[in-house]
């Protein structure tokens, strides 16, 4: 048995966007510590990628020419609030989840930074240990090598493994690994998930406020993405990724949102501002406010 389940019960059969679960593989995690998982957070900090479709930022045209999106992107008055929610609002709520479970968080950032911030990164893996930088431009889009890499070193066990990303100035809530963990299991490997319940916050003057509830599939707060690692073959293996608003129709989706698992700030420096959106103030007034007091239980760091 393994968690509850016959070997067969862990047999994937192959699609277009992962590998098999073999009787074999499923019979090596059950004797070689398939119930150990492995998560790890990716988070795109600020990446400098002129002419890339994968972000707002990169996509104006304006912004095409490559020193005009530098000019941008490492402002201080885009990078700061960043900096200030990344360091001082989620990553002290991830703290937890390091405590609690066997989790890295990878912030991939771009060589062509300015040095004054990328000395602010360095000094955030001194506080947190479980932050692990990356500047390589071949993992800009996707983190897989970094984290296999990192299984390797630490001479993992073949494990259950699960990734999600999230954005630098968004947060997720302190039970959010507990809820994601019920997921990762072998019968779920080659599955993504989405988390649909979360707020959407204010931030303004250094402080979040405005609070609402919202309900919305498929963002890319929390989307995670469930694989497996294989010590004899030293391997691992994810379904694909996309762009998170239809990365369900390349890879099957669970959808769970019956707890809140996300904050989505809204702030005057996000990409989606500078393209022309909504004002922040504007955006929160189409939902239901929501309690500051219910939220602050998620995101102590609020509080």
């Amino acid at each position: 048995m393994i968690g509850g389940a016959e070997p067969h019960d862990w047999v994937v059969l192959k699609a277009s966007n992962t590998q098999p679960v073999t009787l074999e593989l499923a019979r090596r995690w059950q004797t070689s510590g398939m119930l150990t998982k492995k998560f790890f957070g990716v988070t795109r900090f600020s990446l400098f990628l002129p002419g890339s479709a994968a972000w707002k930022a990169t996509r104006e045209g304006s912004r095409q020419d490559p020193d005009t999106l530098h000019a941008y992107l490492y402002a201080d008055e885009r990078i700061n609030p960043r900096l200030r929610i990344f360091r001082d609002y989620a990553l002290p709520i991830y703290a937890g989840y390091a405590a609690k479970h066997n989790y890295t968080h990878i912030v991939l950032y771009s060589d062509e930074m300015p040095e004054k911030w990328k000395a602010e990164l360095r000094a955030i893996t001194v506080l947190y240990p479980f932050v692990v930088l990356n500047s390589e431009k071949e993992h800009a889009m996707s983190a897989r090598p970094i984290m296999e890499r990192k299984m390797q070193e630490a001479g993992a066990e073949s494990s259950a493994v699960a990734w999600f990303r999230v954005d630098d100035d968004d947060l997720l809530s302190a039970d959010y690994l507990d809820q994601l963990d019920r997921h990762t299991t072998g019968a779920n490997r080659g599955k993504g998930v989405s988390f649909g319940l979360g707020y959407l916050g204010l931030y303004a003057d250094g402080k979040f406020s405005d609070y609402r509830e919202l309900h919305k599939t498929m963002l890319a707060q929390g989307q995670a993405f469930i694989g497996a690692y294989d010590a004899e073959t030293r391997k691992l293996s994810f379904p694909k990724a996309g762009n998170h608003r239809i990365s369900d129709r390349i890879t099957p989706f669970i959808i769970d949102s019956r707890s809140p698992a996300f904050l989505w700030t809204q702030h005057a420096g996000q990409d989606t501002r500078a393209a022309g959106g909504d004002t922040a103030t504007v955006f929160l007034e189409k939902y239901k406010a929501a309690s500051a007091s219910e939220v602050g239980k998620l995101f102590p760091t609020l509080i």
